[in-house]
């Protein structure tokens, strides 16, 4: 990011370069349709390059070799394949040239933007869970999975999460304002998502659960469910350097409806957030006891 403004301004120095050598040769043409036609394709050609950002995923040979077959198939076709001497093919793959060094500085500086962009938009976004499902019956994809599930009696699961703490109010206010605070806790949030979503399978669906997480995964096996699991603990210790606790459920072992998948999970994890309260407390007497 810290070099877009080095590739906008090589892209303007090729694309200004391009358009001085197709000025030019447009001056000495006949100025026919066709030629003013190649003309606005030098031009529209690297502004679609910038205008679908996400298109920039993408390999860098895929525009170039695209855009250069068209604008190499427009050259033939206007000036004709059998009119070209020495000098004219010459000329020809000039133009081309360098109408693909500004196709590929175009892609790249589309990339950047679009990465600019991607990471202002989670610096700075207000809700992260907005794009999630709601974990409830009524939602389209648990509709989905259960029926397909229940239909082909395939095993399907559900996890729940339980979000850990942000870190020790203390410390956050020693190293910062309280106004920075607010933004750290929601991109704190945001990150943990991230890492979740991060490990999940394509067949997963994330979903909000109240203050929790919920995970649906089809073909959710006992032996899937647990890799699944331990995958995302791995993640978020990775990412956020803090445990997690989850738990889950196995339809239809341990319940036949999504609601009824999403209760038997909560009460585990509740047992569990209870067990570690409660050792967490046995522990802090212990190191009264002893202090004392």
């Amino acid at each position: 990011m810290k070099n877009i403004y080095l590739k906008a301004l090589a892209f303007l120095v090729a694309l200004g370069c391009f358009y001085s050598i197709e000025i030019l040769y447009f001056g000495q043409s006949d100025r026919t349709t066709g030629e003013a036609g190649l003309v606005l394709l030098g031009l529209l050609a690297p502004i679609l390059t910038l205008a679908f950002p996400h298109f920039s995923r993408r390999s860098l040979a895929l525009p170039v070799v695209g855009w250069g077959v068209v604008f190499l198939a427009a050259q033939l076709l206007v000036l004709g394949a059998g009119a070209l001497d020495a000098a004219g093919i010459l000329r020809l793959m000039l133009r081309l040239g360098i109408f693909l060094v500004v196709i590929g500085l175009a892609h790249v500086l589309s990339r950047s933007l679009l990465q600019f962009y991607l990471t202002v938009r989670e610096l700075t976004q207000v809700a992260p869970t907005a794009r999630l499902l709601v974990a409830d019956e009524t939602t389209p994809a648990v509709r989905r999975e259960l029926a397909r599930s229940r239909q082909y009696e395939r095993p399907l699961s559900v996890i729940v999460l339980e979000e850990p703490p942000a870190p020790d109010q203390e410390a956050i206010n020693r190293l910062i304002l309280e106004a920075q605070q607010a933004f750290l806790q929601e991109y704190y949030h945001l990150k943990f998502v991230e890492a979740v979503r991060q490990s999940l399978r394509p067949m997963d669906v994330l979903m909000t659960h109240g203050n929790r997480l919920a995970i649906l995964c089809p073909e959710g096996t006992e032996g899937a469910t647990y890799e699944l699991s331990a995958r995302i603990r791995a993640n978020v210790a990775a990412k956020l350097a803090l445990p997690i606790e989850m738990a889950a459920a196995r339809f239809p072992e341990e319940g036949l409806t999504f609601a009824g998948l999403l209760a038997t999970a909560d009460e585990r994890l509740d047992e569990r957030a209870a067990a570690t309260t409660s050792r967490q407390s046995s522990s802090s007497s212990l190191l009264g006891t002893h202090s004392t």
